[in-house]
């Protein structure tokens, strides 16, 4: 048996060898930190047409989670202490109006903030005014063989462009190449009327700012 004096000792390399094999063996916990806040989805730009609901995105990460606050110039509309009405902040962070009007429209503001910092991103919302017929079309009676004239005027969003169109029980009423069956504007003229003339008649006016329509009946005695 080998004395105490015999036993092998540890020098120094051995020692160093041991504490790298630790080092690498053992698991430091990494300290969880704040997060500055950031837009993952960011608010886009909107075009909407009065009456109708507009929906802006503010979808963010940080830690902790970053308040929202919407704004309308120096205007705050939602957060989580303020409600305007009609206009909602919702769980994912973003903003809806409903119903829109015309006032609605300007630049809107998502601030998102937590004890790391701000973040905002604003985006623009376009209200377009609602087409509606100011003038639809009034009954006719007519004698045989003279014209009728059925008018349909519509007011709309001078931004954007509408067009007409007539039907007849359903049926689309055209324009006929001897000019018997003529349309301007809204307006539909029929010459030389008979009874095959006679029905309800609708104008129909379409655009990108909405639809609305009038109808009217013709006799023809």
């Amino acid at each position: 048996m080998l004395s105490p004096a015999e036993l092998p000792s540890l020098t120094a390399q051995p020692k160093r060898k041991i504490l790298a094999d630790l080092d690498r063996n053992v698991d430091i916990p990494c300290l969880a930190t704040g997060l500055h806040p950031a837009l993952t989805s960011p608010p886009l730009d909107q075009t909407v047409t009065d009456g109708t609901a507009a929906v802006f995105l503010c979808q963010t990460d940080g830690a902790p989670k970053p308040a929202i606050t919407w704004r309308k110039g120096g205007r705050v509309l939602a957060s989580g202490a303020v409600q305007v009405p009609r206009f909602t902040l919702l769980q994912s962070g973003g903003l809806q109006i409903q119903p829109v009007s015309f006032q609605d429209s300007g630049e809107y503001t998502c601030v998102a903030s937590n004890a790391e910092g701000t973040v905002n991103a604003t985006s623009t919302l376009t209200v377009w005014t609602r087409t509606v017929i100011s003038v639809p079309p009034s009954d006719q009676r007519v004698i045989k063989g003279t014209t009728a004239t059925l008018d349909c005027n519509a007011t709309h969003d001078p931004r954007v462009n509408i067009s007409f169109r007539w039907d007849r029980g359903g049926v689309l009423v055209r324009p006929t190449n001897g000019g018997r069956v003529s349309m301007r504007r809204g307006s539909l003229t029929i010459g030389q009327t008979w009874s095959g003339d006679i029905g309800d008649y609708t104008c129909t006016v379409t655009s990108q700012s909405g639809n609305d329509s009038g109808s009217a009946r013709l006799e023809v005695m």
